[in-house]
């Protein structure tokens, strides 16, 4: 009995070996969430916020700099300065903001005073009902460039970013490398620029990762494309990402309509939500009547009142793989369902069960810790609403 079912995981971990999941994802329609009419680029690079809000860079009444300002996600409430510590300085830019996945630190771009030059990186950690006075992130991240566009996964190992030359406060896109750092036992380690096929060209900017690690998306140019601003994914498998794909037209090839005319939108900026099924964009045209809004868009749903829209396929995702001694295996259910995570060896032999029980619909994250095992390929299996999947995973020491 045993022996017959190593051959059925045998035979399981050679059909996924030869399947591959594409990076596209199916996006609905991009709604308006976020507008400032009558300037240019007057809100920006948005990123969600806790409790159902957004948090975006602004020119309020005028003011040529820019600030920090946050909103409900409905349209038609208005936005509000983030409470930001006193020791907060004007006559500076503030700008690209991201809230980590757990709400506790806010990374943005800024030139106040104490930094390298140009746009730096810095960090502020909430303090009950305020975030606290911003730290810069040190020369391995920030240099007299324009760094911005901070992300970063939920686990907060690593940091990315983009760096683009020009004048602080106006960086035109017409060049930028979108950068990584590890977060090496509390010290970030020197930004390196992110390989081909990500880096091929000079334009590729305001980086947003999945909180899981496994996705970047990111806003840029690319040969194989127009010259228009679109929004690209890769997926990334160990240290090797993917060719970036466009996202549908949902996203990108949006219109535009200004003074009964229509242009086509250009993507400036993304970012992707703790669970990855929210986008929000800064979509604008430059053609004669330059403006930004923000729209946000979601990944189309199943009715999960019919069974046969369940997908078969459950999502199931490891990172870092491969990995020294630790990795999250994530996963996400479309119903409420007996759930079983167990872990196998190269030759089927059960190791460990991470989680045996009843668990509701959504996201759903665990760590498994492999300190006392030894170097080599293991496989994660989920069995979850009669359905199944695994995930090879290479422990390296």
């Amino acid at each position: 009995m045993i022996t017959f079912y190593r051959l059925i995981v045998a035979l399981l971990i050679i059909i996924m070996s030869l399947s591959m999941a594409s990076a596209q994802d199916d996006w609905g329609p991009a709604e308006v969430v976020w507008q400032y009419g009558g300037g240019w680029l007057n809100n920006a690079n948005p990123c969600f916020y806790p409790s159902e809000h957004i948090c975006a860079e602004v020119m309020p009444g005028g003011d040529i700099d820019y600030y920090l300002y946050i909103k409900p996600i409905e349209h038609n409430q208005d936005p509000s300065p983030i409470p930001m510590d006193p020791s907060d300085v004007a006559n500076a830019h503030h700008l690209s903001p991201f809230v980590t996945y757990d709400g506790t630190k806010l990374y943005f771009s800024s030139d106040r005073e104490g930094g390298y030059g140009g746009l730096d990186i810095w960090v502020s950690r909430w303090e009950v009902d305020v975030w606290g006075e911003p730290e810069n992130l040190g020369p391995n991240i920030n240099t007299v460039e324009n760094e911005f566009g901070p992300s970063l996964p939920v686990d907060g190992s690593e940091l990315f970013f983009s760096r683009i030359a020009g004048e602080a406060g106006f960086v035109p896109f017409t060049s930028g490398v979108i950068y990584k750092s590890d977060n090496l036992e509390g010290e970030w380690s020197v930004a390196e620029a992110l390989p081909e096929p990500i880096t091929i060209n000079d334009r590729a900017w305001e980086p947003s990762i999945t909180s899981d690690g496994s996705k970047l998306y990111y806003t840029g140019v690319r040969p194989e494309y127009d010259s228009s601003y679109y929004c690209f994914v890769s997926e990334r498998n160990g240290d090797t990402w993917a060719e970036p794909e466009a996202l549908n037209e949902n996203i990108n090839y949006l219109e535009w309509n200004q003074l009964d005319s229509n242009y086509y939108c250009n993507v400036l900026s993304v970012s992707i939500d703790s669970s990855s099924t929210s986008l929000l964009l800064t979509c604008w045209t430059i053609l004669e009547c330059p403006e930004a809004v923000i729209k946000i868009s979601h990944l189309t749903t199943v009715d999960i009142d019919d069974p046969e829209s369940i997908p078969q396929n459950l999502e199931l995702s490891a990172y870092p793989n491969p990995f020294n001694a630790r990795t999250r295996i994530n996963f996400s259910l479309v119903v409420q369902s007996p759930v079983e995570i167990s872990i196998y060896d190269i030759t089927g032999r059960l190791v460990e069960v991470l989680c045996d029980g009843q668990l509701p619909a959504g996201s759903h994250s665990l760590v498994w810790q492999a300190d006392n095992l030894p170097s080599g390929v293991y496989f994660t299996r989920l069995i979850a609403g009669g359905n199944e999947s695994m995930r090879k995973l290479s422990l390296i020491k």
